[in-house]
C-alpha cells in the first residue's frame, strides 16, 4: 500500500504566493465601477431655517463655489459645494468624499468636483461619482435662490 506523498516546499510556496497575490489584487481593485451605485442622493425638501451663504450675483450661471454652513444640531461648520446650472437654480452638496471623508473641492484638473486625497471625481450636475474609489455620490442639500441670496438648508441632524 502506497502512502500519500508529501507536498514539496516548492509546491507549498507556490500555493501561498498565488493565494497572497489574489488577495492583494482584490484589495487593490475599486469596490465598484463608475455607473453602478454612485448616484448622489435626490434633492431634499427645504426643512428648518435656511442659511444665506452668498449673494446670488457672486455665483455666475454654470459657476461653482465652496461655502460653509453651520450644522443645526452640532453647531459645527459644514463644507458645501455649490453649482448654478441656470439663473434660477442652485444645487448644493456636502463636500465630504464618500471614500474616506476627505474634503472635495471645486479647484480641479477637470471641470468636476474633485477629491485630491485619492482622485475621486464627482459630476457637479448631480453629485454622482465619475471616477475614483468613492463608493457613492455626494450628499445633496436643499438650496434655493431667495431674492438676492443663495440659501442652503443643511440637514437638521447635522
Amino acid at each position: 500500500m502506497d502512502s500519500p506523498s508529501k507536498p514539496t516546499r516548492r509546491t507549498l510556496l507556490g500555493a501561498a504566493g498565488a493565494t497572497g497575490l489574489g488577495a492583494a489584487l482584490t484589495a487593490c481593485s475599486p469596490s465598484s465601477s463608475p455607473g453602478s451605485s454612485e448616484q448622489a442622493s435626490a434633492a431634499p425638501s427645504p426643512d428648518g431655517d435656511g442659511q444665506n451663504v452668498m449673494p446670488s450675483d457672486q455665483l455666475a450661471e454654470l459657476g461653482k463655489a465652496e461655502v460653509t454652513v453651520r450644522g443645526p444640531a452640532s453647531g459645527k461648520d459644514l463644507g458645501v459645494l455649490l453649482y448654478r446650472p441656470d439663473a434660477s437654480t442652485v444645487l448644493a452638496y456636502s463636500n465630504i468624499c464618500s471614500h474616506q471623508g476627505c474634503a472635495v473641492g471645486t479647484e480641479t484638473p477637470e471641470a468636476n468636483f474633485y477629491c485630491a486625497c485619492h482622485g475621486s471625481r464627482y459630476d457637479y450636475k448631480d453629485g454622482s461619482v465619475l471616477a475614483g474609489p468613492a463608493p457613492k455620490g455626494l450628499t445633496r442639500y436643499a438650496a434655493s435662490i431667495k431674492g438676492q441670496d443663495i440659501v442652503v438648508y443643511p440637514p437638521l441632524d447635522a
